[in-house]
């Protein structure tokens, strides 16, 4: 039996709006213990947004997540897949690429 990505995906997405502080969209992951959140201006994907980012660029350099909106830490490419992609192919582009997370797409 082939493993596909909606076999093992995550049906629960976190979205954010990208004017949003990083404090507040802490705050949402935080309340439904996720670990990233789909960036968004109106319907538009424009981004993801990760624990790493909060730490990396926000915590470690001391800022204020008050201060800084989610679009500004928020990484720009979403790789993303249909929901037939069998998973090995899934864990070979995420190693490849150094990503944690791929978003399932339906249609």
């Amino acid at each position: 039996m082939v493993l596909l990505a909606r076999d093992i995906m995550d049906p629960t997405v976190v979205t954010v709006d990208a004017a949003a502080d990083v404090r507040a969209c802490a705050r949402r992951l935080a309340e439904r213990h996720k670990g990233y959140a789909i960036v968004q201006e109106g319907t538009e994907i424009v981004g993801i947004v990760t624990e790493w980012d909060f730490l990396s660029k926000v915590l470690a350099e001391g800022i204020d997540p008050t201060t800084v909106r989610v679009r500004a830490i928020a990484t720009p490419t979403v790789r993303s897949c249909a929901p037939d992609t069998p998973a090995e192919d899934l864990i070979q582009t995420m190693a490849t690429e150094g990503i944690r997370r791929i978003v399932v797409r339906d249609g």
